[in-house]
């Protein structure tokens, strides 16, 4: 009988708190993502102190704001300084594995290029890039999980991903098997379906 008294205070409070946040605080979250980026610091400090002032989730603050929870946990991290604001609605490839980065690592990269390794007629070189101009392919090879590969690291990975690669000439009217081993025949050529995802991959680039 006590737990469910408390449950039913908790739920009651929780109404009291939405229904202050709401005539207030949430108007100027609404507010802040209205103005641009230059709010987002603004909108992330009012995420925060919704959740540790006001007692709310994110999905409470989903369902008074109508803003949606992936947005909302990205303010909470530049709130709670772990996410530069500017990667917020950055659309270039590097900006995802930037976001796993330390927040004075991305602070570094978003000013600084990062160094690239290449081989340029047989010799090693490296280039400086800005990571907001950086391609696709390029961002594989220097962004790990959580961290950026140095040089020695970026070509030890540049030749574990140069092994020799089964080339074949298909039609599209080649019949395919795929085998008991998980594997699959196509023109006589068995493939793994590792080798197969990479061959997409490649295809891509």
């Amino acid at each position: 009988m006590k737990t469910t008294k408390t449950k039913n205070d908790r739920t009651k409070m929780k109404t009291e708190l939405t229904t202050i946040w709401k005539s207030d605080q949430l108007q100027k979250l609404r507010e802040c993502l209205t103005r641009g980026r230059e709010a987002f610091v603004q909108a992330g400090e009012l995420v925060v102190q919704a959740i540790e002032s006001g007692g709310l989730t994110l999905d409470e603050l989903r369902e008074a704001t109508g803003i949606p929870t992936d947005v909302l946990a990205q303010l909470e991290r530049i709130g709670r300084k772990q996410l530069n604001p500017h990667l917020m609605l950055a659309d270039f490839p590097a900006a995802r594995p930037l976001m796993r980065l330390p927040l004075s690592e991305q602070d570094r990269l978003m000013k600084e290029p990062v160094e690239f390794f290449v081989i340029k007629d047989g010799e090693v070189d490296k280039m400086n890039l800005p990571v907001a101009t950086m391609t696709a392919p390029q961002v594989r090879q220097v962004f790990a999980r959580n961290y950026v590969r140095p040089l020695a690291e970026q070509r030890s990975w540049l030749e574990s991903q140069s092994e020799p690669v089964v080339k074949a000439t298909l039609r599209r009217d080649v019949p395919y098997e795929i085998t008991r081993r998980h594997t699959v025949i196509i023109g006589g050529n068995e493939f793994t379906v590792a080798e197969l995802l990479r061959i997409a991959a490649m295809a891509q680039d």
